[in-house]
């Protein structure tokens, strides 16, 4: 059929809810941004897909069909197919050159959906149009449970290498309660959890504990919410590809910031294990490692943000929000410093690409380090 028409077949990576929203996402500006009518793309997606709600929002939006598949894996095989190959992602799930910007592709609920949403809300004492967060803190038992659940019980240890990423819940009390009197209703994620956040307070919700949670309410929270305090992990991709701000906390590694987005990136704190002294900045985007075992290898030790630096940068993440943030002079220096540093990193240009105006570290952040901290 070829040149006539082009027939493009792939995948999503459906199987990490990151991913599967990024690429999907990606996918959809990049076929509105195609100006050759001739193309026609099909997809498949593997039998478990990590949410299901995102996979029928998919399958709403695409052409989705098993047989796809088939034709795929043969057409890998066969001579002259790769025209017809379309990958997951073009762009590494990363935003690089800016299509997605700001909720460009977002996908649509039906008015079912949008009413079951708001049905749940209510029942939790939620009013329309009160502003309302998205807290979603990593620990290991996510990956851990999935792992049984796809048949990986043989190798529990698998998702070890990912424990640098990892936050204790409690450490965000402060900050939670403090963000709840300021009027938010504060919705604690997670599809699995390890320990309940513990807070007595009307307008802060536990709802990785809630039965009533599903993955239509993991989606339409992350997706309406005001904004996302996150510590890096899949589902607060939701929240990005609906154009809506992020707060990154002791997320990791610090080279790896969303600069594609709307977003504010705060590291957990680096020492070097042999004599304690902090990492200097260049050290930290240089530190991009993908297991804990690396960091043990490099000599660095990782020690989580404390409760009160916590609470400190979601105060002027709220400011900001708020419009009532102004950077002086000086902290405008040192946002240039940190930029200047990341983009001599040799993959800055490959991993980082458009740059949202609004991404950034924290200026509470640099305000603490001492001026060594930039050579």
């Amino acid at each position: 059929m070829s040149p006539l028409v082009i027939i493009r077949l792939g995948t999503l990576k459906n199987d990490r809810i990151g991913h599967f929203v990024a690429d999907a996402v990606e996918q959809k500006v990049r076929i509105q941004l195609s100006k050759n009518r001739k193309i026609h793309d099909y997809f498949w997606l593997s039998a478990w897909s990590a949410n299901t709600q995102w996979e029928a929002m998919v399958r709403r939006e695409f052409l989705v069909y098993d047989w796809t598949r088939f034709i795929d894996l043969w057409n890998r095989i066969l001579p002259g197919g790769e025209k017809h190959i379309r990958p997951s992602t073009y762009t590494w799930s990363r935003d690089v050159h800016g299509i997605c910007r700001d909720g460009a592709g977002a996908f649509s609920f039906t008015e079912s959906e949008d009413s079951i949403a708001k049905k749940y809300l209510s029942s939790v004492g939620w009013q329309e149009g009160r502003p309302f967060v998205c807290l979603l803190v990593r620990d290991a038992t996510y990956l851990h449970k999935e792992e049984n659940l796809t048949g990986g019980e043989g190798n529990p240890g698998k998702w070890n290498y990912h424990n640098y990423r990892d936050s204790d819940i409690k450490c965000y009390r402060a900050a939670v309660n403090w963000l709840a009197d300021q009027g938010f209703f504060i919705f604690r994620m997670g599809k699995i959890a390890r320990d309940p956040l513990d807070i007595d307070h009307p307008l802060v919700i536990d709802y990785a504990f809630d039965d009533q949670k599903s993955d239509l309410l993991d989606v339409w929270l992350f997706a309406h919410c005001n904004f996302c305090i996150s510590t890096g992990t899949g589902p607060d991709a939701i929240s990005m590809a609906y154009g809506k701000p992020n707060l990154y906390l002791n997320a990791m590694p610090l080279a790896d910031l969303h600069s594609f987005q709307n977003s504010t990136w705060v590291p957990k704190n680096l020492f070097w294990e042999c004599d304690g002294r902090p990492l200097l900045l260049r050290d930290y985007v240089d530190s991009f490692f993908s297991s804990s075992e690396h960091y043990h290898k490099a000599g660095i030790e990782i020690s989580d943000l404390t409760e009160s630096e916590l609470k400190t940068y979601v105060q002027e993440f709220y400011l900001r929000y708020n419009g009532l943030w102004v950077d002086t002079e000086e902290d405008c220096k040192l946002h240039n410093l940190f930029w200047k540093a990341l983009e001599e990193w040799p993959r800055y240009k490959s991993h980082h690409g458009w740059r949202h105006d609004e991404s950034r570290t924290s200026t509470i952040w640099l305000r603490s380090k001492s001026a060594g901290f930039f050579d």
